[in-house]
């Protein structure tokens, strides 16, 4: 592996599977399930459980060219993610969302009788 970054993929759905202390990662795409498991132990100090890998392939996206009518297309990067089950109990800190203790109140509604005028 050449490189050995390892980012957080932060999404709704990722987020709804910590519950199950699953954690979805973006992973260097010539790493292997041995090699990423080596690289989230050492940097989240956590026992790995189980490894799913995932090859993404980019997504096609039109660009247009010299501001004129023609439009061809491109394609955004492939990468690799990989899904990371870890013991029963540990938590990774990148993936909790701090939540602000002064939430707004709800908003008080108002019913229009027949006889106002909407505004």
């Amino acid at each position: 592996m050449k490189t050995q970054q390892v980012y957080p993929q932060i999404s709704e759905k990722s987020l709804n599977q910590t519950n199950k202390n699953r954690y979805t990662f973006k992973v260097p795409s010539d790493g292997n399930k041995t090699e990423i498991r080596k690289l989230i132990e050492k940097m989240y100090q956590v026992n790995v459980l189980k490894i799913n890998i995932i090859n993404q392939m980019g997504k096609k996206k039109r660009v247009r060219i010299n501001r004129s009518a023609i439009s061809r297309f491109g394609k955004r990067s492939d990468f690799k993610k990989a899904i990371i089950t870890i013991k029963k109990g540990q938590k990774i800190k990148d993936f909790e969302i701090e939540t602000e203790k002064n939430t707004p109140q709800k908003l008080e509604t108002k019913t229009l009788k027949s006889n106002d005028k909407k505004i």
